[in-house]
C-alpha cells in the first residue's frame, strides 16, 4: 500500500513539474510604456448647427499649456473652459462652437502640449 501511495505522489509531482516547466512565464510580465500621443475625448458627430461641443484631453498633465486648433477655422470657434477653483481656464478642456459648416463635412480638432505630444480627432457634420 505504501508503494502505491509513493508511486502516486511521485507521479503527480512529476506531472506538476512538467506542466510548470511548460508554461511560458515571459508573457505574464507586464511592461509599462508611455504613449506617444494625446487622446481627445468628445463627440464625433453633430447634426445641429450652431452647436457647442465640449472636448478634453484624456488624463491631462497638470501645469501644461495645451494649444487647441480647429480646421477649417472658418467653421468653428474655440473657447477655454473654466474648471479651476480660482476661475482660471483649465487647458485640458475646450468648448468648440460650430457656427457654419455644410452637411457631410468634417472638422479637425487638434491639441498640442508644446513639448512632445499631439492629438487629433474629427467631428463629422451630418
Amino acid at each position: 500500500m505504501r508503494f502505491v501511495r509513493k508511486s502516486r505522489f511521485l507521479l503527480l509531482t512529476a506531472a506538476m513539474l512538467m506542466v510548470l516547466a511548460g508554461c511560458d512565464q515571459s508573457e505574464q510580465n507586464f511592461g509599462f510604456q508611455p504613449g506617444d500621443d494625446l487622446i481627445i475625448q468628445g463627440p464625433s458627430t453633430t447634426s445641429s448647427i450652431p452647436s457647442t461641443l465640449r472636448y478634453n484631453v484624456r488624463a491631462p498633465t497638470v501645469n501644461k499649456d495645451y494649444t487647441w486648433t480647429v480646421e477649417p477655422n472658418s467653421s468653428a470657434e474655440t473657447a477655454p473652459v473654466d474648471r479651476n477653483d480660482d476661475g482660471t481656464p483649465d487647458a485640458g478642456f475646450i468648448d468648440v462652437t460650430v457656427t457654419d459648416a455644410p452637411e457631410d463635412s468634417t472638422i479637425t480638432i487638434s491639441v498640442d502640449d508644446g513639448q512632445e505630444y499631439t492629438g487629433e480627432t474629427t467631428l463629422t457634420i451630418e
